[in-house]
């Protein structure tokens, strides 16, 4: 169950990314604390 939220979220994140631009959604990516809950 976690593993299939943790890929929606991901795949939300890729989907911020590309309307914004890779370089500062991917900082702020970055320094979220969420990924290494998982």
């Amino acid at each position: 169950m976690i593993k299939y939220i943790y890929k929606l979220f991901r795949r939300q994140i890729w989907f911020v990314v590309r309307l914004a631009g890779l370089d500062g959604v991917w900082k702020a990516d970055r320094q979220l604390p969420v990924g290494e809950h998982f």
